[in-house]
């Protein structure tokens, strides 16, 4: 015999359910795994990248404690934010042209925590927000957020450009 199903509770406390960390574009223009953009083009990479105009607001996904806070001119991230979550999660929010939120902040789910830029020493890029989740590793939040969170939760909001298709096949 097999057992039965059971169903879990929704109302769960210790539930990790990340929002969508723009708050008005859902365009992604790269996805995790493959890059479609001419700066990083066919090159192995983490996170997804969303075409969001300057300035737009950028959301912390879920609560928890900023760990990074600052401008990096060796990383390429420019002005970038890192959030651990509860569960071991992390979130990292690069290229940010602004930073709300400084280390030890206590956030909560769809506080403001930047704003979408162009910030990055070392590549000329258009205005879109990087960004990572997944578990910590030592280069950010290894993970396919795309996958894993996003792709089923926001399908009927989700833009996925062409490049992004052709390189990603999601």
């Amino acid at each position: 015999d097999q057992p039965k199903a059971t169903t879990e509770i929704t109302n769960n406390t210790n539930e990790f359910d990340p929002i969508w960390p723009c708050t008005n574009t859902y365009t992604i223009t790269a996805l995790y795994k493959y890059s479609s953009g001419s700066v990083h083009s066919c090159r192995f990479r983490y996170g997804i990248d969303i075409g969001a105009p300057y300035g737009e607001k950028v959301v912390a996904v879920e609560d928890g404690t900023v760990i990074c806070s600052e401008y990096s001119k060796t990383s390429g991230f420019g002005n970038w934010i890192m959030i651990q979550h509860k569960n071991g999660k992390v979130s990292l929010y690069a290229h940010l042209s602004a930073r709300e939120v400084s280390v030890g902040d206590v956030v909560s789910k769809n506080q403001v925590i930047g704003a979408v830029g162009n910030t990055s020493a070392k590549y000329n890029i258009g205005a879109h927000l990087h960004f990572e989740l997944g578990n910590s590793n030592a280069s950010g939040a290894a993970g396919d957020a795309y996958q894993e969170y996003y792709k089923t939760k926001y399908a009927d909001k989700i833009i996925l450009v062409q490049a992004a298709k052709k390189y990603n096949q999601p």
